[in-house]
């Protein structure tokens, strides 16, 4: 069974044909108008003529007659700044966080914000019309054959363009300023030297502006384009009002002029014509927040349809220190979007999923862990859910080393019999091991350290000996001590010494008394008494012999001896 055959799309409706219980459908389908259909008008607040209008850091500011500044965030609600001037205002720019206003006089006046505004001196007193900012530079022009040139906005100097030349409107885009007026197209790449170039016919040029890779200058009754500043051409706008301003945003230009024409076009080439809703002069136009805002006579504010934001943030700076000795890392991170960047974020992984975002740019990061060449990836999005392309960078991170080495193993003998001793002595440390110290105190306090393990170690002197040994690293962390005991008992080598010895002179006995002492560096074991020299054939008596019983009368001789348990005899 068909149960659809066929669908026919019309215009303002579709018809489906179904086959089914003989059932025919139709389905109305209004059309959907473009943003740039629909226009809205705003209360300004004020009846003064409004000149210019432009769009930075979350704001428009429009200005205009005696000394007026507006500005809003959303282009809907609009509300009065305080001027330090009742002179007309011509032109309002915005470049390097910074929105300034020209005007009468030689006025200007400089504002962060678009709300506090306070004046600077531009060194002349001739009306001001137009201003750009490109290359680093604030560029105004005079409408008197000079421009002024300004780096910060606050100081200007003054350069000759060309006093034939009535100049009045000026725009910057692929790397080089263009400045229109009475028959005239001048350009220049540093805002200093400036050269003449050839526009057919005879044109009254207000304003330029700069997108889609092309220059479009709009004027009394024609447009103009460019593809480089140099070779320019005529194109027709479809109108005889004159265009007064031109903005280009969300891949449109749009040129607004007398009785509330609007122009639009997306290539700069072929124009159509929109309703704006009013017959009041539009003197200017600009793009921001996917929505393009002309201002005009009489306080006139009107605002198109939102464009729907397809264009994700850029990161326009993104970076890390290349070393650090912490895991938490300063960042550097900001990001910019044609209508406002909603969320940040930081990860160690390439790509975006998964992301924790921030509503804040963030300063700083936590590594997971250390080590070379840790990279860290960012990323921006918009309240679209449009999500920029990554920003990159690296950091190696080596931390402090804050652990000691650790002893995994000491022992020494528990005897001995020599002051000089083996001792086994193992030391692991997470980074390394640079010193060892064997003492006989303990703490490590005075340690005399050793690039080398120590495989022997000489006591001062022989005894139950206790021994402690500590390991230290490169960063002077030392470990806890650890010990052992032993017991040196030295051999003896020295003999015993015979402090007294004697026998009476005479006697009428065979057995005489006798005085003997003898002393020992350890101890006297044996004693011996003999009618002969030498100590071979010794018998030993454990104990101090007191008499001797001699072999014969006669003259005789006895000789002692001592000795000790190793066997040293004196």
């Amino acid at each position: 069974m068909r149960h659809l055959s066929k669908i026919l799309f019309r215009k303002s409706f579709f018809c489906a044909v179904i086959y089914l219980s003989l059932l025919f459908l139709c389905f109305a389908n209004a059309p959907i108008a473009a943003p740039l259909d629909k226009w809205t008008k705003h209360d300004s607040g004020t009846t003064n003529d409004l000149k210019s209008v432009v769009y930075g850091n979350g704001k428009y500011v429009a200005v205009g007659a005696a000394g007026t500044i507006l500005y809003s965030s959303d282009g809907t609600t609009w509300a009065a700044a305080v001027s330090k001037t009742t002179n007309a205002f011509n032109s309002v720019g915005y470049g390097n966080g910074k929105f300034i206003a020209v005007g009468a006089s030689g006025t200007i006046q400089i504002s962060t914000d678009g709300v506090t505004w306070s004046p600077a001196d531009s060194g002349t007193t001739n009306s001001l019309s137009d201003i750009t900012y490109g290359n680093g530079k604030y560029i105004v022009l005079t409408g008197s054959g000079t421009v002024l040139i300004s780096t910060d906005g606050s100081s200007w100097t003054s350069s000759t363009i060309g006093s034939t030349y009535t100049l009045m409107g000026i725009g910057y885009g692929n790397g080089i300023f263009v400045a229109v007026g009475f028959n005239a197209v001048l350009t220049s790449s540093d805002g200093t030297t400036w050269s003449s170039k050839t526009v057919s016919g005879t044109n009254i040029l207000f304003k330029i502006a700069y997108g889609n890779s092309m220059f479009v200058s709009s004027g009394s009754d024609t447009l103009v384009t460019s593809l480089d500043g140099v070779s320019w051409a005529s194109t027709t706008s479809g109108t005889t009002a004159g265009l007064y301003a031109i903005a280009h945003g969300n891949s449109s230009f749009v040129a607004v002029g007398s009785a509330g024409v609007i122009r639009t076009s997306s290539d700069g080439v072929t124009w159509s014509s929109k309703t704006s809703g009013i017959a009041t002069s539009l003197n200017g136009i600009t793009s921001g927040n996917n929505s393009f805002i002309a201002v005009g006579g009489g306080g006139t504010i009107i605002q198109s349809d939102a464009f729907p934001d397809i264009t994700a943030p850029t990161i326009t700076t993104f970076s890390v220190p290349t070393t650090s000795s912490s895991l938490t890392v300063p960042v550097t991170f900001s990001a910019s979007d044609t209508v406002g960047v909603t969320g940040y974020c930081l990860t160690e992984t390439y790509g975006s999923t998964g992301c924790t975002w921030s509503a804040t740019a963030p300063t700083s990061y936590i590594f997971s862990s250390a080590g070379s060449y840790k990279s860290l990836f960012a990323y921006a999005k918009d309240a679209a859910g449009n999500v920029s392309s990554p920003g990159g960078a690296s950091v190696t991170i080596a931390l402090p080393d804050i652990t000691a080495p650790t002893i995994t193993s000491f022992s020494i003998p528990t005897t001995s019999t020599s002051l000089s001793i083996s001792v086994t002595l193992v030391a692991s440390d997470a980074v390394g091991v640079t010193g060892y110290c064997l003492k006989e105190t303990t703490g490590s306090t005075g340690c005399t350290w050793s690039a080398t393990t120590p495989t022997s170690y000489v006591f001062s002197n022989a005894g139950s000996k206790s021994l402690f040994a500590y390991a230290k690293d490169a960063a002077e962390n030392i470990s806890s001590m650890s010990s052992a005991s032993t017991t040196i008992t030295l051999p003896d080598t020295a003999a015993p010494t015979i402090t007294s010895f004697s026998i009476p002179a005479t006697s009428t006995s065979l057995t005489v008394s006798v005085t003997f002492t003898a002393s020992d560096a350890v101890g006297v074991t044996g004693y011996c008494l003999k009618e002969t020299t030498g100590s071979t054939g010794c018998t030993w008596s454990a104990t101090v012999p007191t008499s001797y019983v001699f072999s014969s009368a006669g003259s005789k001789s006895l000789f002692a001896y001592a000795k000790d348990a190793a066997e040293n005899i004196s």
